[in-house]
C-alpha cells in the first residue's frame, strides 16, 4: 500500500525534488555573488597617485583595485580594419572563414569552413587620467574564465570580406583536386583596444627601482566601474536569493502535501481495519444465531445480512453500513430516491 502511495504522487515528489536541487543551486550561487560583493567592499581602491605610498617598500603584495586606461608601448595592429590607420590592441583575435563553391552531382551550392582562429596578447600599462602619474605593469592576459578576460571583454574591431581573385588555371585546379572554387574569405577582428578604460583587481607589488607591477594574473577585470561591480554582484545575489526561497517554499508544500496524503491514508486504512472487525463480529453472531439469523445477504457486501428496509419501494437487499454509505442516495435495485431506511430484526 505504501508503493502504491508513491506511484500516486510520482509527480508531486519530482517537483520536491527538482525544488530541493534548485534551491541547493541557487543559495550556492547567492553565497558565490555574496562573497563576490563583499570581496569587491573589503578589496581598498587606489589612486595612481597614492600607489607608491600605499605599497609596502619591502616588495609585499598587496590585493588592490585599480581603475585607470589601458597604455601599451608595443600594441598589436589589427590587419584588415577598413579605417585609416589599424587599431591598436593589447588583445587580439582573428577568425578567417573560406567560401566555397562546391561542385555537386545535381549542380553548385555555396559551403564554408573555418580556416583558423589566432589569439594574441601582450603586456600593458594602465595609467592614471593625470599626467606624470605612476603606471602599473599588467601581464599579457590569458584567455580564461578565471580571470574575467572572456570575449565579452572584446570589442568588434572590424568585419572584412575579401573577394578571392578568379584565375582559370585557379578554377582548374579546384576541378581537379576537391571540386571547390574559393571564392572569398571573411576576416573577424575583435580586440581589447588602447585607451580602454579598466577595472582591474588584483595583487601588486612595488619593487626595489620604483616599478610598480602586477605580480599576477588579475582577479577581477572589467569595463565597468567597481561600484558597478559591486552593485551588479549585489543585484545577482539578491536574484539569487529570492529563487532559492522560492524553492524552498514549493518545496515544503511539497512536502506538506505528501505528508497530509501519508496520514489520510493511514486514517482510511484504520478505518478500514475497523469495519472489517466490525464485519467479521457480526458474521460470527451470525453463525452462532444472532438477531439476523435467516436474512438473505447483502447485495453490496456480500459479508452480512440484509437487514435495511429502503422506503418508499420497500426494498430489503442491503446491509445498514452499505446503505449509509450509498452516493447517491438511491435505491441500488429500482434507483429510486431514498426516503427513509428501517433498520429489520428477525
Amino acid at each position: 500500500k505504501g508503493g502504491g502511495c508513491l506511484e500516486k504522487m510520482s509527480g508531486v515528489q519530482t517537483v520536491f525534488w527538482f525544488s530541493v536541487g534548485t534551491g541547493t543551486l541557487s543559495w550556492i550561487c547567492y553565497k558565490m555573488f555574496e562573497y563576490e560583493a563583499e570581496t569587491l567592499k573589503t578589496t581598498p581602491s587606489i589612486e595612481f597617485d597614492d600607489l607608491k605610498s600605499a605599497l609596502p617598500e619591502d616588495g609585499t603584495a598587496r590585493r588592490v583595485a585599480l581603475e585607470g586606461i589601458i597604455n601599451c608601448m608595443e600594441p598589436i595592429a589589427s590587419k584588415h580594419h577598413t579605417g585609416d590607420e589599424p587599431v591598436q590592441c593589447v588583445v587580439y583575435s582573428l577568425n578567417e572563414i573560406a567560401k566555397f563553391a562546391t561542385r555537386g552531382y545535381f549542380g553548385w551550392w555555396s559551403d564554408e569552413k573555418n580556416v583558423g582562429s589566432t589569439r594574441n596578447a601582450v603586456p600593458f600599462q594602465l595609467i592614471g587620467d593625470a599626467k606624470n602619474t605612476p603606471s602599473v605593469q599588467i601581464p599579457a592576459l590569458e584567455y580564461s574564465l578565471a580571470n574575467g578576460c572572456t570575449e565579452q571583454l572584446l570589442s568588434d574591431v572590424s568585419n572584412v570580406v575579401i573577394p578571392h581573385k578568379f584565375t582559370f588555371q585557379a578554377f582548374v585546379d579546384g576541378m581537379r583536386s576537391s571540386r571547390r572554387i574559393l571564392r572569398h574569405s571573411h576576416f573577424e577582428e575583435r580586440g581589447l583596444e588602447v585607451g580602454t578604460p579598466l577595472t582591474i583587481v588584483g595583487p601588486v607589488v612595488r619593487r626595489k627601482d620604483g616599478i610598480i607591477r602586477m605580480v599576477s594574473q588579475p582577479v577581477v577585470i572589467s569595463r565597468k566601474t567597481k561600484y558597478d561591480l559591486i552593485s551588479d554582484a549585489e543585484e545577482n545575489a539578491a536574484n539569487w536569493q529570492y529563487i532559492c526561497y522560492a524553492a524552498a517554499g514549493i518545496a515544503a508544500g511539497c512536502a506538506v502535501y505528501v505528508a497530509y496524503k501519508y496520514t489520510r491514508e493511514y486514517i482510511e486504512r484504520k478505518n478500514a481495519r475497523q469495519r472489517l472487525a466490525e464485519l467479521r463480529e457480526r458474521k460470527e453472531r451470525m453463525g452462532k444465531g444472532g438477531d439476523c439469523k435467516g436474512l438473505a445477504e447483502c447485495r453490496i457486501c456480500f459479508q452480512v445480512p440484509a437487514d435495511t428496509l429502503i422506503l418508499p419501494c420497500k426494498h430489503l437487499h442491503t446491509c445498514l453500513d452499505c446503505t449509509m454509505q450509498l452516493n447517491p442516495k438511491h435505491c441500488p435495485i429500482c434507483r429510486q430516491p431514498i426516503k427513509k431506511i428501517i433498520k429489520v430484526y428477525n
